[in-house]
């Protein structure tokens, strides 16, 4: 507090020749504001404390004593520094971090990136527009959707307000002033994966997993769709139609996509590219009125969760002494774990040896007993075991006759 003294001058004891001094130590005191490693003691309200130590500046008030109003480049003072980055002004970092209401934008440093750049070339119009060259980018660029300036100086962050084709190219308007001041500070624009926007019909927030793109158009009676914007798709087709999926890499690995059929129509669910919609390999998928498909890309092929593309029957090709195939014997495993069996098989007399045997994976959890093998000639019904070994045995087959034995409609839970 340099060498002020509240107390001086003091009349009548303070010689002449010593006022000057107390006069200059109390001005440079308020040159100084007080400056000192402690506060000045008996303060008034209004004055001011440099704290010399932790380069502070305080108010004495009457509410709070000592307030810090100002710093230099430590403390309160760096770190608004710091959280002002390289932006110009703290005011611009904040429209970087903040949305219009005040809550928080999402991260721009997520890993995958959340923000994908279209490669489409784009054009200064002004600090709050620019222009998509080329296409008719509406589908892309549609109100709410985040963009990401691109500008010499950095990055600047904002949303879609509207946008509109005139032939050959897509003007977009955002809502902050943010695409610079000129043509020579603007560089390019990259856009949000995540957004609240549906593909196909309706908005709505059901699913913030998104990608690319969104752009769907409408060639005669289908639907072609060839850069899907979500994770989920909503389809009303009042005739057939075609969706058709991008490619499995551009999707990206280790994402599910769940399409729906509201319509009255018939919905074709295609593939592009080399990529096969699995089980089954099939290159395309047909949903009914009122059906679902879940899908799941593995980065290579789309795999169809809920159900396979096809059944896949498997042959019996080994039999018991005695029995042979009339027509194909075959077993199957449903998606819910169920053997379904079918076909036919014969003895000419009366045979108790295993008809055959099912593998590991479509056995009854215990032996079960089972009606519907059919004695040909005396049309008797006679029952049979399957064993949680897998042998298939009949149990009463005491005819001497020919045995047909019909196993179409047998059906139980695998173990």
């Amino acid at each position: 507090m340099q060498t002020f003294d509240v107390t001086k001058p003091i009349s009548g004891i303070t010689k002449f020749s010593q006022l000057y001094q107390i006069i200059r130590d109390h001005d440079q005191a308020n040159q100084s504001h007080f400056s000192g490693a402690t506060a000045p003691t008996s303060p008034v309200i209004g004055q001011l404390w440099e704290d010399s130590t932790n380069d502070k500046l305080f108010l004495y008030t009457a509410a709070s004593g000592w307030s810090e109003v100002a710093v230099a480049n430590i403390g309160l003072g760096l770190e608004l520094i710091a959280a002002r980055g390289t932006h110009a002004s703290l005011d611009s970092r904040m429209d970087a971090q903040l949305n219009e209401d005040g809550t928080l934008k999402a991260a721009t440093t997520l890993n995958p990136s959340q923000w994908y750049d279209l490669s489409v070339a784009s054009g200064w119009i002004s600090t709050t527009s620019f222009r998509a060259l080329g296409a008719n980018y509406t589908t892309v660029y549609y109100p709410t959707r985040r963009v990401k300036i691109n500008q010499t100086g950095g990055a600047y962050y904002t949303e879609v307000v509207s946008s509109s084709y005139s032939a050959p190219n897509t003007t977009v308007v955002v809502r902050d002033a943010v695409c610079g001041a000129s043509a020579a500070v603007f560089r390019d624009v990259s856009h949000s994966i995540v957004s609240p926007r549906k593909v196909g019909a309706g908005d709505g927030a059901v699913s913030f997993e998104m990608v690319a793109n969104m752009g769907y158009t409408t060639v005669g009676d289908a639907v072609h769709t060839q850069l899907i914007g979500d994770s989920v798709i909503f389809m009303a087709p009042t005739t057939a139609r075609t969706l058709t999926l991008m490619d499995c890499a551009t999707f990206g690995a280790a994402r599910p996509l769940f399409i729906c059929n509201y319509g009255a129509g018939t919905l074709t669910v295609a593939r592009s590219g080399s990529n096969l919609i699995s089980p089954g390999g099939v290159t395309s998928l047909t949903l009914l009125a009122g059906r679902t498909a879940i899908l799941f890309s593995s980065g290579a092929n789309w795999h169809r969760l809920d159900q396979p593309a096809t059944e896949v029957w498997t042959d019996v090709s080994s039999f018991g002494s005695g029995w042979t195939a009339v027509t194909t014997v075959s077993y199957m495993k449903d998606p819910f774990g169920f053997v379904h069996l079918r076909g036919l098989v014969r003895s000419s007399a009366y045979n108790t040896n295993k008809i055959f045997t099912l593998p590991v994976g479509y056995r009854p959890q215990y032996t079960s007993l089972f009606l519907g093998l059919h004695i040909y000639e005396d049309k008797h019904v006679m029952n049979f075991y399957i064993d949680d070994a897998g042998q298939i045995d009949g149990s009463n087959s005491v005819n001497s006759k020919t045995n047909d034995v019909y196993f179409d409609g047998i059906t139980f839970k695998a173990a």
